[in-house]
């Protein structure tokens, strides 16, 4: 199980100038190895999603973000309003981040006031999945409780989450796991985060140890209510040309439709002897 990370609790996204925001870079908004910390994609989606919505006054309704370059730890990211087309109801924004001059990602999205007595229905749900309290603690890597996924317990209900989880695997490339914020903050930023977990699931998919790297990543919001703890369905459509492919559904403890979204990662396969001298 993770354990809550000591060097941050929060996202904290400074701004800087009018349309203009800047995001420290600590190893709690990064992943990889330790020689090789890198920003997370889930942050700067997050980070995209509390810029719109500090500039808005309103809530996101959905983001696209396509990350271009790498970010490093210790660095400083800068998010920038490129452009913004604003409704009666809802503003839809164009946002560029960098480093050093150095683009590392481009986010589309919009935001939206809410509207109580709009009709409010989903027709996506789960039933018979274990709760959290039935469902075994998992880390997605050795040192997790070092980088972004340190700021989550994390329990798996189905499937194997993360590199090295030996539990058995799903045959319908789905994976099922619970996550609790250690900040007790569920919000749509840390949905973002947590939709961004789906390459963990490809040891899962493929039988070898195997993740990968975000190219995109697609959240749409339904709605928020009050929870605990977020269910995580995470299933991998498809892997081709070295490409990973698959979405990420997300629900309250009581069966709430929170957030949606997909994205695409480029796979790394590190698979274990045993599963090379498998597969010869």
């Amino acid at each position: 199980m993770s354990k809550p990370n000591s060097q941050s609790s929060s996202l904290n996204l400074q701004c800087t100038g009018e349309g203009r925001f800047s995001l420290f870079l600590d190893a709690p908004l990064c992943t990889g190895a330790r020689d090789d910390r890198h920003l997370f994609g889930g942050v700067g989606t997050a980070a995209a999603i509390m810029a719109m919505e500090a500039l808005s006054g309103q809530s996101a309704l959905w983001v696209s973000a396509q990350f271009h370059s790498v970010a490093k730890v210790g660095q400083t990211l800068e998010v920038a309003q490129k452009s913004v087309l604003k409704g009666r109801s809802s503003a839809q924004f164009t946002l560029h981040s960098q480093v050093g001059g150095n683009t590392v990602m481009e986010a589309l999205g919009a935001t939206g006031i809410a509207i109580p007595l709009a009709d409010d229905r989903s027709w996506s749900s789960l039933d018979g999945i274990p709760g959290p309290n039935a469902s075994q603690p998992v880390a997605a890597h050795r040192n997790a409780d070092e980088d972004v996924h340190g700021r989550f317990e994390a329990r798996q209900a189905r499937g194997r989450f993360g590199k090295f989880s030996h539990d058995p695997r799903t045959t319908d490339g789905k994976v099922l796991v619970w996550f609790r914020p250690f900040s007790g903050t569920i919000d749509r930023p840390t949905l973002a985060i947590i939709a961004d977990f789906l390459p963990a699931c490809t040891t899962n998919a493929l039988g070898v140890r195997s993740g990968g790297r975000s190219m995109d990543n697609l959240v749409r919001f339904i709605r928020l209510v009050p929870t605990e703890w977020v269910l995580a369905e995470y299933h991998i459509v498809g892997v081709a040309n070295g490409v990973g492919h698959g979405t990420a559904t997300l629900y309250a403890e009581d069966g709430t439709l929170l957030a949606f979204g997909s994205q695409s990662f480029r796979l790394s396969i590190t698979p274990r002897a045993s599963e090379i001298a498998a597969g010869a």
